[in-house]
């Protein structure tokens, strides 16, 4: 079983150090070249640069959610011995956020709509196409996959605390980024503020989840440590083991 843990261990390792790549490449972008607030200059951003364009319309955001999936799956698979309601809740409610916000992003029909502005296509028309599919990225597929994003870092957070696993910053951060995304990011300036500061718990628990589970998968390369007395549950079977191990007829057992 711990060959077949130790693939799901080091890609969901890997995956959470490139959702934290991807984080810190957008938090610069955005703090050099904000997302556009209209839609004719959203046209203009693709216009000048497709890359930018993608980029402020959450193209790396769509790549690093993808990149959940072998997280989530990895915290399961650890958890799943010791709390395997939780585990399950939390690799559901997770997945299905990844699959519901995959619809709702819209950088591939910002790019088509802003290539057919160049094209010679009225502008007109595409400023109104461009200004449905913004309210498309903020509608219900949006809204249920930030909240069961939420759900699903709390659920892990509650497992990780009962079982210990990682040690209580695991679990904190994890909560705490949980609790921070039930209020999804476009309900108003509180929505915005939420969103800004549950990325310092999550980034925090990413980076413990990288050397946490990098860990594990390095440990189901150990050999298993045989079992000894001091593993018994019982201490009266231990001392019955014992003593049988001790006994006169035990010891005048023939010898090979």
């Amino acid at each position: 079983m711990s060959e077949l843990r130790r693939p799901v261990y080091r890609g969901a390792s890997w995956s959470a150090f490139a959702v934290l790549v991807l984080i810190a490449i957008q938090l610069v972008v955005f703090a050099v070249w904000p997302p556009p607030g209209s839609a004719e200059a959203w046209l203009d951003v693709f216009a000048r640069s497709p890359l930018l364009g993608l980029i402020n319309a959450d193209a790396l955001y769509l790549v690093s959610t993808v990149l959940l999936i072998p997280v989530y799956l990895g915290l399961a698979v650890r958890l799943a011995a010791e709390e395997p309601a939780l585990a399950l809740g939390g690799v559901t409610a997770g997945l299905v956020s990844v699959v519901t916000f995959v619809p709702s992003n819209v950088a591939a029909e910002l790019w088509d709509l802003a290539g057919r502005a160049s094209a010679g296509a009225e502008r007109e028309v595409v400023i109104g196409a461009v200004e449905a599919t913004l309210a498309r990225s903020s509608g219900s597929a949006f809204l249920v996959s930030y909240v069961l994003g939420g759900v699903a870092l709390l659920l892990f957070a509650l497992a990780l605390r009962r079982t210990g696993v990682w040690g209580p910053a695991a679990w904190r951060t994890c909560g705490v980024a949980g609790v921070l995304m039930l209020v999804p990011s476009t309900v108003g300036v509180v929505g915005v503020v939420f969103s800004l500061v549950s990325l310092v718990p999550w980034v925090w628990f990413c980076v413990l989840a990288v050397r946490r589970l990098g860990d594990d998968a390095a440990a189901c390369l150990l050999p298993a440590r045989p079992v000894g007395l001091e593993d018994l549950e019982e201490p009266a079977e231990a001392g019955r083991l014992e003593g049988w191990a001790q006994s006169p007829s035990r010891s005048a057992m023939p010898r090979s």
